[in-house]
């Protein structure tokens, strides 16, 4: 019964982003404002704290998963973008993940790759 709790939190939370996405972007451009480069360890921040949230991380998971994601947008930012070897660093961040996530967290998780807007990656 929890899953099924938490994953009508996650869909839920995910149509209010997908709502509100267009009318964001459409301001951010009409402004004329351009995101600022981030660094590694905010990025990594920001999705421990964003996947905490969809997916009910305990605090321990959330560091893991901080941990996980900094080492992985570290890598991939040495790499080309069509190198194959960022393949094989987005399998190795999904095993991570796996073994930080419970089943049903995992499931959650999965569903939100497989549903996200191109480009939100």
């Amino acid at each position: 019964m929890k899953t099924l709790s938490t994953f009508l939190q996650t869909l839920t939370l995910l149509l209010i982003l997908l709502a509100g996405s267009p009318f964001a972007r459409g301001a951010a451009h009409r402004i004329g404002a351009t995101p600022a480069p981030d660094s590694v360890e905010r990025r990594a921040g920001r999705v421990a704290r964003y996947l905490s949230h969809c997916l009910g991380l305990s605090q321990q998971q959330q560091g893991a998963v901080q941990a996980c994601t900094q080492q992985y947008l570290a890598r991939l930012a040495t790499l080309p973008a069509s190198a194959p070897q960022s393949a094989d660093a987005e399998k190795n961040y999904h095993l991570e993940l796996g073994r930080i996530m419970t089943p049903g967290q995992w499931n959650a998780y999965s569903w939100l790759q497989e549903h996200q807007p191109a480009g939100a990656q």
